[in-house]
């Protein structure tokens, strides 16, 4: 019985081994390049589902994955869609896709035209071009009140849920006598009025920040904007609430600040007051600084569902020693000691008309401690948002 074991046992290394000699030897490369042939300049194609043995991975322009790759636009600067914060594409349930991007424009000497392209298949899109050519105030380019006169855009996110207008939403590197600050940021917006599809009418840009009433604007410089449109349900709100977050590049200053709407109709937006929501150097009614100080602290990502239900999220490092509120002074910094920072929206809204502004208690914060390679910190605060 141990000999007819052992024979078994070799006879099976040997179909093995044999067949991993003969799978290293053949060479399919040849074969799949004749199998995908892409033809100079393509717009699309559909690949080989993920399941398709294709064997050893050839050198070829293709992806052997199940998906379509298609041109939309082109873009003179990338960045905006890399960053964290922006939110580059918007999806509504059965209905489409909505990008916005710095636009390449060949008759323009700048890096900031802001364009939009929308899709109801995710294959067929159709693109918007500079949207922000006039500004509120009726400057136009190339007289727009930026270093070059011409259009400035950064850091565009696309507001949009199933049902909305698609909405463009970005900043302008304007000049600091006119944006504030150093580097001038001027938060816009504009949307589709004829929704999502093939046809488009937008309106001409339209201010984010209420305090640019008058220039510069007031909260000034805000920058690299957290923004998007949610569904409320309907209601006194409207059907959708618009949110943005920006960070103040003022000098000296480690703010951001929130923006909403207190009503929404067809993609115009009623905006509140701008009103801080994230501070660096934030202090107690103790006297203490809830975090080490300016820049040792992430800035905030933010969700928020239709039930006016949210949380916002920084990591960074807290203030060590002043938990108890017992001195002005800031604590020792610990590496080991870095955090969640969590502030939750108070009240859970089961009918729209109760939308209302919760109260802002970032003093008062319940510590939860759990190990992970020394401490953990989570803070859990509750946040202002509607």
């Amino acid at each position: 019985m141990q000999i007819k074991a052992n024979t078994f046992l070799a006879l099976m290394i040997f179909l093995c081994a044999s067949t991993s000699l003969y799978a290293q030897q053949k060479d399919i490369s040849k074969l799949f390049e004749e199998r995908v042939k892409l033809v100079d300049g393509q717009m699309s194609f559909n690949t080989h589902g993920v399941t398709y043995n294709h064997g050893k991975a050839p050198q070829v322009n293709n992806r052997d994955s199940n998906f379509y790759s298609t041109l939309v636009d082109s873009s003179k600067n990338g960045y905006g869609a890399y960053s964290k914060s922006t939110n580059p594409l918007a999806y509504g349930v059965d209905e489409g896709y909505f990008a916005v991007y710095r636009q390449l424009d060949d008759d323009m000497d700048t890096h900031g035209v802001i364009g939009a392209a929308q899709s109801e298949d995710g294959e067929e899109w159709y693109t918007s071009q500079g949207l922000n050519m006039i500004y509120p105030n009726g400057d136009e380019s190339p007289n727009l009140p930026t270093a070059t006169g011409t259009p400035q855009g950064r850091y565009p996110s696309a507001g949009y849920a199933a049902g909305a207008k698609p909405t463009a939403i970005w900043n302008e590197y304007a000049n600091a006598s006119f944006g504030g600050g150093v580097n001038g940021g001027y938060p816009l917006h504009a949307y589709n009025t004829l929704g999502m599809g093939e046809d488009a009418y937008w309106v001409d840009p339209v201010q984010t920040n209420s305090g640019c009433a008058t220039y510069p604007c007031d909260p000034p410089d805000l920058w690299v904007g957290n923004a998007t449109l949610i569904p409320t349900g309907g209601g006194s709100m409207g059907d959708y609430k618009f949110l943005a977050a920006y960070v103040s590049w003022e000098a000296g200053t480690y703010k951001s600040y929130m923006i909403t709407s207190s009503y929404h109709t067809n993609g115009y937006n009623l905006l509140n007051d701008p009103y801080l929501w994230t501070d660096d150097l934030e202090i107690t009614d103790d006297g203490d600084s809830i975090f080490y100080g300016g820049n040792y602290v992430s800035n905030g990502d933010y969700h928020i569902n239709a039930e006016g239900l949210g949380y916002m999220v920084q990591v960074g490092w807290p203030n060590l020693t002043d938990y108890d509120g017992d001195d002005t002074d800031v604590g020792e910094l610990s590496f080991w000691a870095q955090g969640f920072f969590i502030k939750q929206t108070e009240v859970v809204f089961n009918v729209p008309e109760k939308f209302t502004t919760a109260s802002c208690d970032a003093k008062a914060a319940n510590l939860f401690f759990a190990g992970l390679n020394g401490i953990l910190v989570i803070f859990f605060i509750s946040l202002t948002i509607f």
